[in-house]
Order: C-alpha cells, then structure tokens, then sequence
C-alpha cells in the first residue's frame, strides 16, 4: 500500500528490479507523481524475472530541491508467486511423514538446495542459524500445501550480505514437529 504526495513532473517514486544483484537497474511500470487521497494499492507483475537468479527490488525517489509535498509512505508489502504444475493419472502423491533431508551438496559453496516433506498442509518454516543460535536467514515462513518441496540456499543472510564459512544448522518447522540438520558452507 502506498501513500504519496509529490510535486507533478517533478518529483517521482520509481519501482526497479535488478536481475545481476543490483549491478544494473530496469525500471517496472509507471513512475509515481502527484497526489493520492489514502493509501493505494499498486500491484507490479514481476514474472518476467522469476528463475533469472539474484533478483532484487528497490523504491527510487527523485525530487528537485523545493519541498512542496510531503513525499511517499509505503506499508504492507506483498510478494507472492505461483508455479503452474500438472499431474496426471494417480500420479499424486502426498508424503506419509514429515521429514528433512540433508542439504545438497554438502559442503558447498556458492548455493545448496534443502528439500522438505511434509505430510500435511499448514503454516511451515525453514530458518537459518549460526552455531551461537543466531537467526541467519528465513527461508520459508508461509503456509505450504502438503507434499514435496525444495529451496536453494545462497549463502547469504537476511539482508542479502553473504555470510562466512562455517558451520550452521536449519531448522523446519510445522505444526508440532521440528528437525534440524547441520550444514558446513566453504568460501
């Protein structure tokens, strides 16, 4: 949601999207001037990005050097995706237990991939930690349907910095049931 006051033609909010970890930046959609009379919402269809690797998104603001308006309050974000798969026949398949397997490959060294079973639908989670216990990066923290899934791990942490050789544990959660595995990144 997106609340904004900015001087016509002059000032604008622009939303941009980098696919090589922020060394370059497109811009996506309309810039934002003028005024609003609450807060909006404004939906950007980011599909032309997905599998395109390190993708990341920045709000950019131009303003000249007077201060007619008051500027842009931004809440409530939402990112959300969706992947079409079909399944034919009996085919279907929902996993009988909830389980963890160990990270691939391990050690690694750039990314690893983490897959996870669970055996019935509900809010999961997949966090990151250091051996002191320190939350490194939340992978997962959503609701997920039952079934097979896998995520890769880039080695970094919640705000994108990579994060030093070593060893450090991941944690799944859902439900009442938890496992932990531990993994060793090789810079």
């Amino acid at each position: 949601m997106t609340e904004y006051d900015l001087d016509d033609d002059l000032d604008g909010l622009f939303f941009e999207v980098s696919i090589d970890g922020g060394q370059q930046w497109q811009q996506v959609g309309q810039p934002i001037t003028g005024s609003s009379s609450g807060f909006e919402e404004i939906a950007l269809n980011l599909e032309d990005f997905l599998g395109e690797g390190d993708v990341r998104f920045r709000f950019r603001m131009t303003t000249d050097a007077y201060g007619y308006g008051d500027g842009v309050h931004i809440d409530d974000i939402r990112i959300w995706w969706s992947a079409e798969v079909g399944i034919s026949g009996d085919d279907i398949s929902i996993p009988q237990k909830f389980s963890l397997a160990q990270n691939y490959p391990n050690p690694f060294n750039a990314s690893t991939k983490i897959s996870f079973a669970l055996d019935r639908s509900g809010d999961a989670r997949l966090v990151i930690y250091d051996l002191l216990g320190r939350k490194v990066k939340t992978l997962v923290s959503s609701y997920m349907e039952a079934g097979s899934h896998e995520i890769v791990w880039n080695g970094t942490d919640d705000t994108g910095d990579d994060v030093s050789s070593g060893i450090y544990m991941y944690k799944l959660e859902s439900g009442d049931k938890i496992q932990i595995k531990r993994m060793t990144l090789l810079r």
